[in-house]
């Protein structure tokens, strides 16, 4: 889920426990009233991508405007990704890659962040990007969202990480 959708994808996580095979929010950090109610049956497979300069969602957290209702405490990236690691029973401490720089005019670089284990979690930290989709369409000028990565393409790695869970979490599909 991208943005909402991403706040959305944390939700659904946690509230429907044993129905996704994996969750991938970009653009979205955790809901503190949502990492409240969490337990360890919401453990998931999870990939965060977020930028560091994401004007909206800011990546270390605070509080973030919710519409008519004010603002809404959200953590920050890291401590969002340490607060899935710990769910999912995944290491400690992430085993940190910086991929390779292949767009050097874009002004970002991914970092990879990987608390492996059953239940992986993974952070693309893309340093200088905004609230963007990395390698995705530009949908509104960067004065107002930032940068978009371009070093990466985040649908592809979203979809080449989350196979192995696909393979051991079969659709639930009924005969209606």
């Amino acid at each position: 889920g991208a943005s909402n959708g991403g706040f959305m994808s944390y939700l659904l996580a946690v509230e429907l426990p044993g129905t996704f095979a994996a969750v991938a929010p970009v653009m979205a950090t955790m809901p503190k009233a949502i990492a409240d109610q969490a337990n360890e049956t919401a453990a998931v497979p999870i990939m965060i991508v977020h930028g560091t300069e994401d004007p909206v969602v800011p990546y270390d957290g605070w509080e973030i405007e919710a519409g008519p209702n004010g603002t809404r405490e959200v953590l920050p990236i890291p401590e969002t990704a340490q607060f899935w690691a710990r769910l999912n029973g995944a290491a400690e401490s992430p085993e940190t890659i910086e991929l390779a720089d292949t767009v050097t005019d874009d002004g970002t670089r991914v970092i990879r962040d990987e608390y492996p284990g059953a239940k992986p979690v993974v952070e693309l930290r893309i340093v200088g990007g905004g609230h963007t989709w990395p390698g995705g369409k530009r949908l509104w000028p960067e004065f107002i969202v930032g940068r978009i990565s371009r070093d990466v393409n985040a649908t592809e790695m979203i979809f080449s990480d989350s196979q192995p869970a696909l393979k051991s979490h079969p659709p639930n599909r009924s005969k209606n």
